[in-house]
């Protein structure tokens, strides 16, 4: 799964292994238009405390709900759908579920208080 992420390697350099993400919680979810529709999700990696950006690059679908006062995931998935694009599924725990459909995702380690950027 790892290969459809661009920057894995540097989430793994900094946990040591890629993360299930089995009970994480996702902290923060944004949308945004330029000439493209982007969107963010930052996600608590409960094992290691630290929070992992993804960033969906043109997006196509954006089909998340129940986002609430806690996130938690039971297992992030991707795949690649539809020629050239990367479909990655939310797994409910409690609150947000969904799926999200994009040209790109990009992961990066960010700081434990989520900013769009």
């Amino acid at each position: 799964m790892t290969e459809l992420f661009d920057g894995a390697d540097t989430v793994i350099a900094a946990l040591g292994r890629w993360p299930t993400f089995h009970d994480a919680e996702v902290l923060a979810l944004f949308l945004r238009r330029v000439t493209t529709v982007d969107g963010f999700a930052d996600i608590l990696e409960v094992v290691s405390g630290k929070v992992v950006r993804f960033r969906f690059a043109g997006l196509r679908e954006w089909g998340l709900s129940g986002f609430n006062e806690q996130n938690v995931i039971s297992e992030l998935t991707a795949e690649a759908v539809e020629g050239d694009l990367v479909a990655v599924k939310f797994w409910p725990c409690y609150g947000v579920s969904g799926r999200v459909v994009c040209g790109r995702v990009e992961v990066s380690m960010v700081s434990r208080d989520p900013a769009p950027g």
